[in-house]
């Protein structure tokens, strides 16, 4: 977990928990490497064989402090308030980026991806969890298997792909919205409400339009599931 405070120096709380014995929580060592440059937090272990430990990292920052790469395995990852160019990355557990400010990469698996207010752009891929994403400045992809995605899309300055299989893709888009707009699914129909569309083709598990003036592309694909597109009041976000 990574938060920013406004005080100026860096805090860092380290839980081990052990599920065997005691004896085991000195297989893991967090070290600390702090230059001019960089601060790195890192978690070693002594053995190569699964140590049977875990350990949860709860960080403070202050605001001048950038981040730049964040990775977990079988854990979960919490940002709050933070900022920076950020690859975000862990396995077999949760993402969730909330008030930050930059541009964030965000992946994981077998696990959801939450991310809300956030100043800058957002890329996320998991498979086997949703996506969730809510005002974000703009989105690059967002890319899941097996499960939903909901986003609202508020701009389009470049074409954007939302994409899964076996998961309802839920969009919410602003009546001043331009794009051209390609939605496919199978095994499940495309739904407009609110939202109009200068239409092209549209059948039951396909969508293919304009919207506004047109500009960048906008494409949700889906199988076995639905795609709604609804429309957003960008004026309370």
């Amino acid at each position: 977990k990574i938060q920013v405070t406004e005080r100026d120096d860096v805090r860092l709380k380290v839980t081990k928990h052990a599920t065997k014995c005691d004896a085991d929580l000195q297989e893991a060592q967090v070290e600390i490497n702090n230059d001019k440059a960089e601060l790195i937090i890192e978690t070693k272990y002594k053995s190569k064989s699964n140590p049977n430990v875990s350990v949860d990292l709860d960080l403070e920052l202050p605001r001048s402090l950038q981040l730049k790469e964040i990775t977990s395995s079988n854990g979960n990852i919490s940002l709050i308030n933070c900022e920076g160019k950020s690859v975000v990355s862990t396995s077999n557990g949760g993402i969730t980026i909330k008030e930050c400010t930059g541009d964030f990469d965000l992946s994981t698996s077998n696990s959801s991806i939450f991310a809300q207010n956030i100043k800058g752009s957002l890329s996320a891929t998991t498979s086997n969890g949703k996506i969730t994403a809510r005002v974000i400045s703009y989105l690059k992809s967002l890319t899941t298997s097996n499960s939903s995605i909901e986003a609202e899309v508020l701009t389009l300055p470049q074409d954007l792909s939302i994409s899964t299989n076996n998961g309802r893709i839920e969009v919410f888009l602003p009546e001043k919205l331009n794009a051209e707009l390609l939605a496919n699914t199978s095994n499940g129909s495309v739904k407009l409400k609110g939202v109009e569309v200068g239409t092209i083709d549209l059948g039951k598990t396909n969508l293919s339009g304009s919207l506004g003036h047109g500009g960048n592309k906008l494409r949700l694909t889906t199988s076995n599931s639905n795609i709604e597109i609804n429309s957003i009041n960008i004026s309370s976000q």
